[in-house]
């Protein structure tokens, strides 16, 4: 996906494998979020507070977010093992 969105000149791409790098995410800097193939059952520690807020925050100012292959399921209760959620 990364070499597929660096073919247009436009696109600047960061990767980062820490989910709670959502914290740190803000409007002016990022205009898309790509999750892709985020899974968290084997490591059901749940996105902490001040990501989620952020995370929406960014969501609610207009920022823009894909989800790819099941992204949004790490945060779904009913995955193997994974605890609950309340999102």
């Amino acid at each position: 996906i990364v070499e597929a969105l660096k073919v247009d000149p436009r696109m600047r791409v960061r990767v980062s494998t820490d989910i709670e790098e959502l914290r740190r995410v803000h409007r002016r800097d990022v205009d898309v979020i790509l999750l892709n193939s985020y899974c968290n059952w084997q490591d059901p520690k749940p996105l902490s507070g001040a990501s989620q807020k952020a995370f929406v925050e960014y969501l609610n100012d207009g920022g823009g977010s894909i989800l790819v292959h099941f992204a949004n399921g790490a945060f779904h209760h009913s995955l193997p093992g994974a605890a609950g959620s309340d999102w």
